[in-house]
């Protein structure tokens, strides 16, 4: 009789853990499944701030090249104004001295 009990016993342990192992591997696979939709996502992401990060980096650069080649012209300007304006300041400075 007793043996019976703890047989009856043991297998009903036997079921519930099948069970519980069962809803556990489900769990599971849908843990993996988020997991793997997660870094696909994530991997998108950081392809997406990848590019970003490129093409902003190319418009810096490009208005860099920009500013220069202004600075550049304007230098280039400035020290071709300098001369005859100095001459025309030290002409009115003989006339008015």
């Amino acid at each position: 009789q007793e043996e019976e009990r703890m047989e009856r016993i043991r297998q009903t342990m036997d079921k519930r853990l099948g069970v519980y192992e069962e809803r556990l591997g489900g769990v599971n696979r849908t843990l993996e499944e988020k997991l793997a939709g997660n870094e696909s996502r994530m991997e998108r992401m950081r392809e997406t701030l990848q590019d970003s990060l490129s093409r902003m980096s190319e418009d810096n650069r490009a208005q860099l090249e920009q500013m220069r080649a202004f600075l550049s012209a304007e230098r280039k300007r400035l020290s071709e104004s300098l001369p005859p304006l100095r001459r025309l300041i030290a002409r009115y400075f003989d006339v008015v001295l």
